[in-house]
């Protein structure tokens, strides 16, 4: 009887809307702790099916507070019931999005999908990734033309309405891309991979015209799924990723720098993580192939080829000052945050470990680009630090410029030893600290920092 009124009252537009919202809670705590089998006054099948009932519906829920509740129901039970005890789920929901009334019908169904998918995702028993896989294979086709008609209509008529949809289909892509094929290259079809590679930077020129802040707020998530589904492509099939490898650095290159002060940090970092798989990955370089004792094949080189093309010394240096002087340049928050808490501060600073955070991918960026291009990129960061004896210590700006080129010198120490004079540098460093400036607290942390790692 509870399960029918908290279902009447989930239903019925006319209650109150914190009535439906604490109804709607009420229905996923009752899921959470009830839809197993082998609970304790676990649900009997009738209830189930007049909850799954109200899910299939849920599509046309006008208030967001109680759709967000139901799409939390749909994951859970997507959890135990999808495919085998609910096959029409996904079904159902397609045939919704085909035959909607209006775009934001079309666009919750497709996030109920998404959540479904992100959900069956993060299962590791082999029965539950061999059912991903066949739900993958089935309807991937589908999610795939469906994306790209979006994609299509986006780009002939720009508006706001086509592109979340965009988004979430491609969100969806991506999930299914890095866990719903066993072998990627059978299955899947290449269009669509073409399609991703290919418009990345005409989506970045279309964000660049975009002035209000709410677009371009929606539009950086869209790019940054972009970015991931690259990372993804190029980590599953790197041989077919280096078809494009060209294209996908340019873009790369030009969120990460070239625009970077006009979007947002976390599509950067993201950007910088793109720039550090292609530099790791050793089919694109012949260097590590040769080392490991594998074939070195015409391809690889090619890619090897297009790889250092890109990467010009003019290139790896102006990459290698932006990072220094803009994202590893301690903020005036930062600054403000060690000298209320220093324990606070320091152990903020080493726990930089979320992909979205552009101090930390720019620091792992850095030390890639120094193992990968050592003869360049080290000599370089070793004039830099020569020039800094030069430097007034009196001057903020310039402060924070030093301190941001010795924490190179920490990231980067494996790589940089045999570039440093190390026991000349370290009479300077002695003397450095002896120096007394209004600012000499935060060379003096850093310089410390160096000595130890040193």
């Amino acid at each position: 009887y509870g399960t029918q009124v908290i279902s009447r009252r989930v239903r019925k537009q006319w209650y109150q809307r914190r009535v439906r919202g604490m109804a709607a809670i009420c229905l996923k705590n009752g899921v959470t702790k009830f839809w197993r089998s082998i609970s304790p006054n676990a649900l009997c099948k009738e209830d189930k099916d007049r909850i799954k009932e109200i899910i299939l519906g849920c599509h046309a829920e006008e208030k967001k507070e109680v759709f967000d509740q139901l799409l939390e129901v749909v994951g859970k039970i997507a959890r135990y019931d999808f495919p085998k005890n609910w096959p029409n789920f996904i079904p159902t929901l397609l045939q919704v999005i085909e035959g909607a009334p209006s775009e934001e019908h079309k666009v919750r169904a497709l996030t109920m999908i998404y959540k479904v998918v992100k959900m069956l995702s993060t299962k590791r028993l082999l029965a539950d990734k061999k059912g991903f896989r066949e739900t993958t294979e089935a309807i991937f086709p589908l999610i795939g033309s469906l994306w790209e008609n979006y994609l299509r209509m986006f780009n002939s008529q720009p508006i706001l309405t086509y592109l979340q949809p965009c988004c979430i289909s491609l969100k969806i892509i991506r999930s299914m891309l890095t866990y719903g094929f066993e072998d990627i290259s059978e299955h899947l079809p290449k269009s669509c991979l073409e399609a991703i590679l290919n418009m990345a930077g005409s989506q970045l020129e279309h964000r660049l015209t975009i002035s209000e802040q709410s677009v371009c707020q929606l539009y950086d998530k869209y790019l940054i799924v972009i970015i991931k589904a690259l990372i993804n492509v190029q980590e599953k099939l790197p041989e077919f990723f280096g078809q494009y490898i060209v294209v996908a650095l340019e873009f790369a290159y030009k969120v990460g720098f070239q625009y970077a002060e006009l979007l947002e940090m976390r599509l950067v970092a993201r950007a910088l993580h793109l720039l550090s798989g292609i530099m790791l990955c050793e089919t694109y370089d012949v260097f590590k192939l040769n080392n490991r004792g594998k074939n070195v094949s015409s391809v690889a080189i090619k890619f090897t080829e297009d790889r250092n093309s890109f990467f010009t010394d003019d290139r790896l240096k102006d990459m290698c000052v932006k990072c220094i002087s803009k994202y590893l340049k301690l903020s005036e928050f930062e600054l403000r945050n060690w000298q209320e808490s220093p324990e606070e501060f320091a152990f903020e600073e080493t726990r930089h470990v979320s992909l979205y955070n552009i101090k930390a991918a720019s620091e792992h960026f850095l030390l890639n680009m120094t193992a990968t291009f050592q003869d360049i990129v080290c000599p370089y960061i070793v004039e830099l630090i020569k020039e800094c004896s030069q430097h007034d210590r009196s001057n903020i700006e310039t402060v924070l410029m030093i301190d941001s080129i010795y924490s190179v010198t920490v990231i980067c120490s494996y790589d940089l030893f045999d570039h440093i004079d190390i026991d000349g540098w370290f009479s300077t460093l002695v003397e450095e600290l002896a120096q007394e400036s209004p600012y000499c607290s935060i060379l003096r942390r850093r310089i410390l920092e160096v000595i130890g790692d040193g």
